[in-house]
């Protein structure tokens, strides 16, 4: 199932278009929907991260965080502009 479910997630395929060497498509539909609503899924993801972290010998959980200073000033420019029309911004062809 597992396999099955990775396979979706890595080709970004249909459900229904799963090769025959899978479980039929309702089957691991079902598992994926029942593993995420136990939080199996994210269980599973947050395992595999740590392994392949500790593999490459870094430590398992990440000690820093990034965050996109461009998408905030972007965001707060839009907004100063929108705010110096005469017109609503929806209005603008």
């Amino acid at each position: 199932m597992l396999d099955a479910i990775l396979y979706v997630v890595k080709t970004e395929t249909q459900w229904r278009m799963l090769p025959g060497e899978f479980a039929q498509w309702q089957t691991v539909y079902y598992y994926f929907r029942r593993w995420r609503e136990e939080g199996r899924i994210l269980c599973i993801l947050s395992i595999t991260s740590r392994s392949v972290r500790r593999r490459t010998g870094r430590h398992g959980e990440p000690s820093a965080l990034i965050i996109d200073c461009q998408s905030v000033l972007l965001r707060e420019w839009a907004e100063s502009a929108a705010s110096t029309l005469s017109e609503p911004v929806w209005r603008i062809r």
